[in-house]
């Protein structure tokens, strides 16, 4: 019998989504064929019954991998997922999506003639369409170079993921900068970012779980709201920099101005404390090194 050859590797790296997840992945089985492995690297506590048992049926059923993980970070989720993919090309998409229905199709045509950059796909929100709007990740157009990837829906060669690093580690839960911080790698090692509009999704920005810091069900610490922001501001752009100010206010808003303080001002001490202390956590912590290949 022969050994089954896998092309493209689809990861999902998840968080305290149920439902949802389910949707998404019942998508993708429709798409995939043989070529093709989907991975969940899969970072929850625990899922409803629901969810366990449609997981585990995928996975006996041979049509899904699950990774469990005991700690979140989306970007050690990235990087584990990559060491196990099979696939030549990596796929990662958010566990609260609808791809288009030529969505794997589409990444396996733009990874055709040697093209060793990265895909930058399109992401739409729900009701919206695609429009003329260069720049942005709703475009109806192929732009080549592009500014950056989207971390909900973006591909690469695993080759190409391993030679840039990987993703930073560093970062937790609240991961809003980690595809800004993997397009720098990117563009430092001469990869050229392609955005396609045929490889398309629908993000449905689920209001539960994931890196959202609206959720107040969120276990996380308040240090950990601007952590990241505050982390790319001080290695990847410098505190000098022009678009310093811009981020320094991404760290107020995630953190002590973000709106659940803002309607509770009782809140505010302990998230003006949490604030400086990110900021000193972010100051003293080292960017990752590059990620050993698997």
């Amino acid at each position: 019998m022969s050994r089954r050859v896998i092309e493209l590797s689809i990861l999902i790296c998840t968080y305290r989504r149920d439902a949802v997840l389910c949707d998404t992945l019942r998508h993708l089985f429709e798409q995939a064929r043989s070529d093709v492995e989907i991975i969940v690297v899969d970072q929850s506590p625990e899922h409803d019954a629901a969810t366990r048992r449609f997981l585990d049926q995928a996975v006996q059923a041979r049509r899904l991998r699950v990774i469990a993980v005991p700690e979140p970070s989306l970007t050690r989720a990235r990087n584990l997922g990559a060491r196990a993919a099979s696939g030549r090309v990596l796929i990662y998409l958010d566990d609260d999506i609808i791809p288009a229905k030529d969505l794997v199709e589409a990444y396996r045509q733009a990874f055709r003639n040697g093209f060793t950059g990265a895909i930058a796909g399109q992401v739409l929100h729900e009701g919206q369409v695609p429009v003329k709007a260069p720049g942005s990740f709703s475009h109806n157009g192929v732009v080549e170079p592009f500014f950056q990837v989207y971390g909900a829906n973006f591909g690469l060669l695993r080759e190409t993921y391993f030679c840039i690093g990987g993703s930073d580690e560093n970062l937790g839960v609240h991961t809003y900068v980690e595809d800004r911080i993997l397009s720098d790698r990117l563009k430092q090692h001469g990869r050229i970012i392609r955005f396609e509009p045929s490889a398309s999704v629908v993000h449905l920005l689920a209001a539960r779980g994931g890196c959202r810091i609206s959720d107040e069900s969120q276990p996380t610490r308040e240090w950990e709201k601007s952590f990241g922001h505050l982390y790319y501001l001080i290695h990847y752009r410098g505190c000098l920099s022009r678009e310093a100010p811009r981020l320094f206010w991404s760290a107020l808003r995630a953190g002590p101005l973000r709106k659940a303080v803002v309607k509770h001002p009782w809140r505010l001490v302990a998230a003006g404390s949490g604030f400086v202390q990110a900021w000193l956590r972010a100051a003293r912590t080292c960017p990752q090194i590059p990620v050993p290949q698997g």
